[in-house]
């Protein structure tokens, strides 16, 4: 009786000792960030998370308010954080988090975000080459009717560094004139700019007037409204068209580079061409296609 009472006890023991066990390593010892979001009206992205020294970081644009900002914050599952992030909002000065896995491990993070404030500009120049920017008016033209088509360019901007830009350029070889009778137009225009992401979104777009004494030259577009964030490594086209190009029937020549090459200037060129017959215009994305020439253009920010 008193074996089986001591193999009994010996058992519940043992179970005791095994349970013990298992509970303790089902215990999580993941204290991780897993995702870092800055969510702003104007901007919604990742900030960078180095694990070895546990800082989160980012340079964003000057527009982002540090010390009224939205976050979203992912950590390991099981584990906590303190001090709540959702009860964060000002982020103008190092924040640090802790966090505590299941198990009681923990592990430091600061996130140091900082304002981009250094000025860049970027500009490609070389010209060996200019295309048809505009309408048209000629009417002895091969399969061409006379203020029917318009005609648009685009140059690929592929950026080493993420930048806010403030400015966009693009390059006329001359003012606008009517082609077939090789007069000026003495008036003033609009041009339109579409920036589309590498997804062929559309982030943005703006007009600029240009004069009616403008000979050739850059022309610029203010892009300090439009609240844009650049990305490295990231490909966005800038499509650029003459507005009502077709009735006015005008023209000018986009200025570009046959050259082959690398880097900045020697990214995808653009052209698009519609036609009044065919109900299209360069609104649509349909009438756009590559164009094998680089087209001067110049890009003005912060980083």
């Amino acid at each position: 009786m008193k074996t089986k009472l001591l193999r009994f006890t010996t058992f519940l023991f043992v179970t005791f000792l095994m349970i013990s066990c298992v509970s303790e390593e089902i215990l999580s010892t993941e204290n991780t960030v897993l995702e870092f979001k800055i969510n702003d009206q104007y901007l919604i992205t990742n900030v960078k998370i180095d694990e070895q020294t546990g800082i989160i970081t980012k340079r964003l644009p000057e527009f982002i308010d540090f010390k009224n900002l939205n976050v979203d914050l992912k950590i390991s599952e099981s584990a906590s954080i303190t001090p709540d992030p959702k009860n964060i909002k000002d982020y103008s000065s190092p924040v640090t988090f802790i966090v505590k896995s299941e198990s009681g491990l923990e592990k430091t993070y600061q996130v140091k975000l900082e304002h981009m404030d250094v000025n860049k500009y970027e500009s490609c120049t070389d010209s060996n080459a200019h295309k048809w920017f505009g309408g048209d008016n000629r009417t002895d033209a091969p399969d061409i009717l006379p203020f029917d088509r318009n005609i648009g360019t685009g140059q690929t901007v592929l950026l080493s560094k993420d930048l806010v830009p403030s400015r966009f350029g693009i390059h006329l070889q001359e003012g606008f004139h009517y082609d077939e009778t090789h007069t000026p137009y003495w008036g003033e225009v609009k041009i339109k700019l579409i920036i589309r992401d590498e997804n062929k979104k559309t982030i943005a777009s703006t007009e600029t007037s240009v004069s009616a004494n403008f000979s050739g030259g850059f022309i610029s577009f203010d892009l300090q409204n439009q609240h844009l964030l650049l990305e490295a490594g990231k490909k966005y086209v800038f499509y650029w068209y003459l507005v009502d190009g077709e009735s006015l029937g005008i023209t000018a020549g986009s200025s570009g580079d046959t050259s082959n090459g690398s880097g900045f200037c020697f990214q995808t060129g653009y052209s698009g061409y519609s036609k009044v017959r065919n109900k299209t215009t360069l609104e649509d994305l349909s009438v756009w296609y590559e164009h094998p020439w680089h087209f001067n253009m110049e890009i003005e920010g912060k980083e």
